[in-house]
């Protein structure tokens, strides 16, 4: 497993930053496809239940969202 890990860390830290974002992208993509897929949901309805799922638990919410509504 650690040896996975390794090879996972090197594959990555030999990407260009733009690589990076891209694989970033991908996988929040794949993600959200899953997440759709498994709980019958159309796009924005998974992306909704996704956010809202970020906030449970804070005591309230975080001041960067604050600042993203404000603009």
């Amino acid at each position: 497993m650690a040896d996975l890990r390794r090879e996972r860390q090197q594959r990555e830290l030999a990407m260009t930053v733009a690589e990076r974002f891209a694989l970033a992208d991908r996988l929040r993509e794949e993600g959200i496809e899953a997440y759709m897929t498994s709980h019958g949901l159309d796009r924005e309805g998974a992306i909704r239940v996704i956010r809202k799922s970020h906030n449970i638990g804070r005591p309230r919410p975080s001041r960067c969202l604050d600042a993203v509504r404000s603009r």
